[in-house]
Formats: structure tokens, C-alpha cells, sequence
């Protein structure tokens, strides 16, 4: 009975980083049910027992950090969130004002998120708390260590596997997101870094621990003979082998943070192994890294220095977004400096003090220790180091005092991969993932009770303090309070989904029957219940309830509740705005939400129509503008709009920003609606700005040249192929069309050198080839 909750625990080691990552909704609430059902089981069966627990490092900060994150999640009092956090009050008046007068508010700009943070962080403390009382003695520390090492190394093994047979699917059976890059069970490379690079200094421990002791006065051959003939001389060269699978993996994952942090954790371990003056192993510790990076070279260099100098523009300057992200994430943190914005709310905060013009949803700020003050403040991050300082500093204190050879290689291996993760974090967001997550607390409870664990002594009791047996039933009411609430809302968000499930695969509008209408009305009351804190339900039903039954102020009050529970979501803002009767506060609300908005395309033209219906042009137009110089491809959705409303060429070209991208298209849609003077003048400004440009396509030089020769402006269609050619030398069908303006003006000598040059810059260019055998010069080509 006592080993029940070891083998629940290792059950979720095991479940972690096997279920994709542990990233899904399912998968996560299976992992944090198997902590909590392993802590009930261990705590209840002590209590019962009468068994006193052992005194855990970091325990205080850890338990103030979640006292922070509950703290977030409960409801205020206006004027008391006001004090906390200003940014978080302003946030939450545009709807606040539409609300109860005097509605309490939570610090959190999304509860949902903070609580599900709160569910994982403490499932995460649970694994270091059970990890130092589990492994509290030889035989389970040794026989886990031993088990967390072999699954690492078959992940690893997998992972390279399927990088070579099948790169673009999870176990060869699972598709990914279009732009994923799935590396072993992760669909991110770099999170499956993160959890190889904190195992891979275990693997390193081991194999010194078991290398075979071999007298030096021996010959070559008996030294050979006995190195092989040795007790467990097995495990010596498995656990070599795994090292160098391991970090093989890392390198083939192209992950450049992985690439650092497991080079990194391999040098600290070196260092650390020399501060205990270890003479034994030093060399055959440097053979083997040695041996890893020779394993990748034979997989080959060439594409790891091109993933890193992927990361620089020709001049040698970082083009990476993380540095705009981080900047961006700043201003987060000078806005939510204390309390942060809520754990687990960057995806829903960012979007109003995004610069990046790209059209992308960022769920994280790609660097943990940001991300960290972004969410959490400077509170939690001061609590999150406090933890992390603490048991660093009580296992190397530990790893200094020791003299057993097992507590001390797997002191120095513990702390390498939590140094790995560390610095890791700078780029990457591991921390956030699941199964990284839960493996970086198993590391630091690793980290402690190894350090403690006597291996020598007939008791083999642990060096850590124990606490009174009164605690017993503390940590029962805790583990209990944990599995029971993860259980009920976990379910219940499992439930609202699947009912919510049946509702977004039916287009909701107008037409629809009354009767499917009130059907998907019963269906969204019951995710309500189950799951009030989400504010997708609400806003869905809302729009439900305005097609039942046309109540505006039915609609509005559903509108309003999704904007409570989720009021950094510009879309429910923008709804709610347009079912005000009050035109201020509506327009505020709609201003707002596009603000606000992860994805501002479609509410940039919501807003741009609002504003043209109010006969405010120009506040339009500046919107319009913004939104094309970010993404011309709106410029299909933004016509019609300015067409509607009689926009002349004066204003559009005022609209319209210095983009060639934009005008073109602006020219390209004018042709098709048959206004060919104007095209040509917006093409005509198209050309205008690429000459201007620093970074010119071939494809504009190529539409602008089509352009004129389907209209007949031979000269200017001429003189644009001239100026790309002069920008492009090596662009051969450049070279073609200029080769076939000489043959046509009878320039033959001109057309063969023209020919020749694209077939010198694309030898199997065919319409070059038969473009000179038309010429007489088949013999040749």
C-alpha cells in the first residue's frame, strides 16, 4: 500500500511529456488529477500511519506565490483594485460603468486563465512536496532517477526517428497546425528541448557513477578485458549512450535556446564536478561530450549554423521579433508593476501594446522571466526567485558538505539541469508547458532529496529536518482541497465544452429555425453552468438571444457578461458597444475593443464602418491606414467599403500608406472593376514607391510589367523591365522578356545574349532554350 503513491506519481512522470506535452485541456487535467490523487494517497496513508514528513526548502515562497495568484482571482472592491492596480481598474470601467453599481473586481483581467495557472502552478508544487517525501530513501530515488533517465532517452530516440521518417506528424499519426514543427511528442522543438536539457546532466551523473573502477598498473588488454567484464558495466555505457543520444536530440531539434542551454549544462556540470576536486572521471566526462558533438556531425553542422544565422539579417543585426515582443512587454510590466496582470492572462493583455504589424496571436512573451513580471509583478517574481534561490542554495550547500559519491554526482547533475532551464527562459517560454513545467519542479525536488538521501548508513534516513506529526493532517486537508476542486471544475469546463462543442459547428444567423435557435440556446445555459467564468459562452449566447427572440436588451446583457469575464477580448467589447443605445459609451466600447482586439483585421473594418456611418471620414480613413500598412491582403475587404461611401482618388491616396504592396493591389482591383484610368494611376504610384524601396520584390516588377503590356504601353512596359533587370541582374525571366522584345524588334544578336544569360543563371529554363532554337541556334542549346 505504501507504494501506491510512488507508482500514481511516476504515473504522471511517465503521462507528462507522452500525452503531446501536456498542453491540451484533457491532458493537463490528467496530469494535475494524477498529482493530486498521489498526494491524497501518500498524505492519507502517513496520517493514518502516524509518519512525520520531512521539511521541505522553498516551501514559504512557494506557498506565498500561490496566495498571490488566489489573491488575483478574488473580487475586490473598486476602490481597493483601484489602490492595487490602477491599470487593472481601467481596464475593467468600460463595461464596469454597465454593470451593478459598486461591482467588486479582481485584480486578474481574465479569472479563468489565472485559476487554471493557479490549478497547474499547484500541481507543480505538489510533484517538488511529494518528490522530496518519495524519494526519501536509496531504493526509490535510485529505481526513479533510473526510470526518468530511460523514458528521456527513448523520447529522444523516438524524436529523431520521426524526424527522419515522418517530420511533419506526432507519432506518425497526429497532424499539427500548418506552421507547427512538431519534434518528438511536442508540437514546439523547444519545448521538447527544455525537458531533455534538464534530463540529459542526470544521464551524465549516472555514467560517471558507474564507471568501472580499472587498475592503472594493468596492460591496455586487461584494462580492455576488465572494462567490459566489470558489475554493471552495462549501465556505464548505457548511460553514456543516453548522454549523447540526449544531447544529439537537442542539436537535431534546431532549437538555438536548446543548443545553448544543454552546451551550458554540460560546461556547469564540468565546473561543478571540478569544485570537488574529482580527479576520477574528468577525462572520460570530456571524452564523451566529445563523442556527442562528434554524433552531430555525422548528422551534420550546416543546418545548426544556418538555424542561428537565421536569427541575423545580412548586415549582422538581429531580426528576431522576440526583441520587439520583450519591448512590448515592458510596458506591460510599467503599467501592472506590482500585481501584475494576472497569471496566465499575457495572451489576452499583449494585444493592446502590440507594435508588431504582423497578424499573429502571441499566447506568451517568449522569455519566462518577463512573462513572470508581466503576469505576476513584482511580487511574484520576487516569490518565483525566493523559491528557485532557495533550493539551489540548499542542495549545493548539501552537495559541498557530502562525500557520497551517488548524492553528490546527482546533486551536481540536478542543479546543471535546472541551471539549463534557467537560462533557457531568457528566450523561450518552457516554463508554460506542461510537462516542462511539472519536470522542473520534479528536478528541484530531485535536486533535495538526493542531496539528503544516506546511502551508506544502516538507517538511510534522510539528513532533512522532519516536522511534527500535527502537519499530518494539514497536508491531507490541502491534497484533498486540490484533487477535489481540480476534479469538479475541471470537469465542468470538460462538460461546457463538449456542449459548446455542438454549437460552433452550426453558422448562427437570422435564418435559422426557432427551434435549432432555442436548442443552442439550452446548450450554451448548460456551459454557463458548468463553466460561468468563461466569457466565449455569454457572448455566443447573446447573439443566439438577439436572432430568437430581437431583444436588444436581452442581447446587451449577455454581451455584458462576456465582457466581464474576459474584458481585454476586443470582439465582445466591440459587440457590446453596438447594442448601446448610449452613442458615446458605444463608441468608446467599439474604439476600445479594436484596441484590444488579438486579431484586429476584422474589427478594424467593423470600426472603420462604425466611423463612416457617424460621417467621421477621416478618423476612418486613419484606421483603414494603419490596418492596410500592416496588411495589404485587406485591401479585397476595405474596397468595397470605400467604394460605398464614395471615397474619390484624393482621399484614397491619402488613405492608402507608401506601401508598393498596397497600391498595387488597389490598382489591381480598379482594373478588374474595369476603371483602367485608374488603375494605371495607382500603379503608376506603385512604381513611384518601389524605386524608393530598400527591399524590392521581383513579383511587383513583374505585375507593373504586366500591367503595361496588357494595355499597350510597350515604352513603359519596357522601361520597367530595364529597372528590374538593373534591380535583379540574376533574375532570369527577366532576362527572357527582354530577350523577346529584342527578337520581336528584329535585335537578334541582342535576343541571343539576353537568352544566353538566363540559361547561364537557370540552365533548365526550357522557354530560354526554345527561344534559341527558334533563333536558328538549335545545334547549341
Amino acid at each position: 500500500m505504501a507504494h501506491v503513491p510512488l507508482h500514481v506519481f511516476t504515473l504522471a512522470l511517465i503521462f507528462a511529456p507522452l500525452a503531446f506535452g501536456t498542453v491540451e485541456h484533457w491532458s493537463i487535467t490528467t496530469l494535475e488529477l494524477l498529482v493530486g490523487a498521489a498526494a491524497l494517497l501518500y498524505f492519507g496513508i502517513t496520517w493514518i500511519s502516524r509518519q512525520q514528513h520531512l521539511a521541505v526548502p522553498g516551501f514559504l515562497p512557494l506557498l506565498l506565490l500561490l496566495a498571490l495568484m488566489v489573491v488575483q482571482i478574488v473580487p475586490l472592491p473598486p476602490a481597493v483594485l483601484k489602490v492595487l492596480s490602477p491599470h487593472a481598474f481601467a481596464a475593467y470601467v468600460p463595461v464596469a460603468d454597465l454593470a451593478d453599481q459598486g461591482k467588486w473586481l479582481p485584480i486578474s483581467l481574465n479569472q479563468k486563465a489565472t485559476i487554471q495557472e493557479l490549478f497547474r502552478i499547484s500541481s507543480c508544487a505538489m510533484a517538488y512536496i511529494l518528490t522530496i517525501q518519495l524519494l526519501n530513501a536509496p531504493v526509490p530515488l535510485k529505481k526513479t532517477t533510473n526510470f526518468v533517465i530511460f523514458l528521456a532517452v527513448g523520447i529522444a530516440f523516438l524524436a529523431i526517428l520521426q524526424q527522419v521518417s515522418s517530420p511533419d506528424r506526432i507519432y506518425w499519426f497526429r497532424t499539427v497546425p500548418e506552421n507547427a514543427h512538431p519534434f518528438g511528442p511536442w508540437v514546439n522543438p523547444n519545448q521538447f528541448a527544455g525537458y531533455i536539457e534538464m534530463i540529459s546532466p542526470l544521464a551524465l551523473a549516472l555514467f560517471l557513477f558507474y564507471k568501472p573502477r580499472i587498475d592503472s598498473d594493468q596492460s591496455w588488454r586487461e584494462r580492455f578485458v576488465a572494462l567490459f567484464t566489470q558489475p554493471e558495466a552495462n549501465r556505464y555505457f548505457y548511460y553514456g549512450f543516453g548522454s549523447i543520444l540526449l544531447v544529439l536530440a537537442v542539436f537535431v531539434s534546431l532549437c538555438r535556446g536548446g543548443i545553448i542551454s544543454v552546451t551550458l549544462a554540460c560546461m556547469a556540470f564540468i565546473v561543478l564536478y571540478g569544485t570537488k576536486k574529482q580527479q576520477r572521471g574528468r577525462l572520460t566526462l570530456m571524452m564523451l561530450i566529445c563523442f556527442a558533438f562528434l554524433a552531430v556531425s555525422w548528422f551534420g553542422w550546416d543546418l545548426v549554423v544556418a538555424e542561428f544565422r537565421h536569427g541575423f539579417d545580412s548586415e549582422g543585426r538581429i531580426r528576431d521579433a522576440r526583441l520587439t515582443l520583450w519591448r512590448d512587454s515592458l510596458a506591460i510590466v510599467k503599467d501592472y508593476p506590482l500585481l501584475g496582470s494576472g497569471f496566465g492572462t499575457f495572451q489576452q493583455v499583449y494585444p493592446r501594446y502590440k507594435s508588431l504589424t504582423d497578424p499573429l496571436s502571441y499566447n506568451h512573451a517568449h522569455n519566462d522571466y518577463l512573462e513572470l513580471l508581466t503576469d505576476g509583478g513584482l511580487a511574484g517574481f520576487l516569490l518565483a526567485s525566493w523559491f528557485v534561490l532557495a533550493v539551489l542554495r540548499h542542495g549545493w550547500r548539501m552537495v559541498r558538505a557530502r562525500r557520497d559519491h551517488y548524492a553528490v554526482l546527482m546533486g551536481i547533475g540536478a542543479i546543471s539541469g535546472i541551471f539549463a532551464m534557467l537560462m533557457h527562459g531568457i528566450t523561450d517560454f518552457n516554463m508554460h508547458n506542461g510537462a516542462v513545467g511539472l519536470y522542473f519542479f520534479f528536478l528541484c525536488g530531485l535536486l533535495v532529496a538526493a542531496v539528503n538521501v544516506r546511502f551508506n548508513y544502516a538507517a538511510q534516513e534522510s539528513l532533512l529536518a522532519k516536522l511534527p506529526i500535527r502537519h499530518n493532517g494539514v497536508f491531507v486537508l490541502l491534497s484533498g482541497c486540490l484533487f477535489g476542486v481540480i476534479l469538479i471544475v475541471q470537469s465542468g469546463v470538460g462538460m461546457a465544452r463538449a456542449q459548446y462543442s455542438e454549437v460552433r459547428k452550426v453558422y448562427l444567423s437570422g435564418r435559422l429555425a426557432a427551434d435549432r435557435l432555442v436548442e443552442l440556446a439550452e446548450r450554451l445555459e448548460k456551459a454557463m453552468g458548468w463553466d460561468p467564468l468563461e466569457g466565449l459562452y455569454p457572448f455566443t449566447m447573446g447573439t443566439v438571444q438577439w436572432f430568437l427572440t430581437d431583444d436588444r436588451n436581452l442581447a446587451q446583457r449577455y454581451y455584458l457578461l462576456a465582457a466581464l469575464d474576459s474584458p481585454m477580448e476586443g470582439a465582445f467589447l466591440q459587440r457590446l458597444g453596438f447594442f448601446l443605445t448610449d452613442e458615446e459609451k458605444g463608441g468608446q466600447l467599439i474604439r476600445e475593443g479594436y484596441a484590444r482586439a488579438q486579431n484586429k483585421d476584422e474589427l478594424a473594418v467593423s470600426l472603420a464602418e462604425w466611423l463612416l456611418s457617424k460621417d467621421r471620414r477621416e478618423e476612418a480613413g486613419t484606421v483603414i491606414r494603419e490596418r492596410l500598412q500592416a496588411r495589404p491582403q485587406l485591401m479585397g475587404v476595405i474596397l468595397p467599403l470605400l467604394e460605398h461611401y464614395s471615397f474619390d482618388r484624393k482621399e484614397i491616396a491619402g488613405i492608402l500608406p507608401p506601401s508598393v504592396e498596397a497600391w498595387l493591389r488597389f490598382g489591381e482591383m480598379r482594373e478588374r472593376m474595369g476603371d483602367v484610368t485608374g488603375a494605371e494611376f495607382y500603379t503608376g504610384r506603385a512604381l513611384e514607391l518601389l524605386a524608393r524601396d530598400n527591399r524590392p520584390k521581383p513579383g511587383w516588377f513583374q505585375q507593373i510589367i504586366s500591367f503595361y503590356q496588357a494595355h499597350g504601353d510597350e515604352g513603359r512596359s519596357q522601361e520597367v523591365l530595364r529597372q528590374a533587370i538593373e534591380a535583379f541582374p540574376d533574375h532570369a525571366s527577366f532576362h527572357v522578356q527582354l530577350g523577346r522584345y529584342y527578337e520581336k524588334e528584329g535585335i537578334i544578336y541582342r535576343a541571343k545574349e539576353e537568352f544566353e544569360r538566363a540559361l547561364m543563371l537557370e540552365p533548365a529554363n526550357q522557354t530560354a532554350q526554345r527561344s534559341l532554337r527558334r533563333l536558328g541556334f538549335a545545334d547549341s542549346y
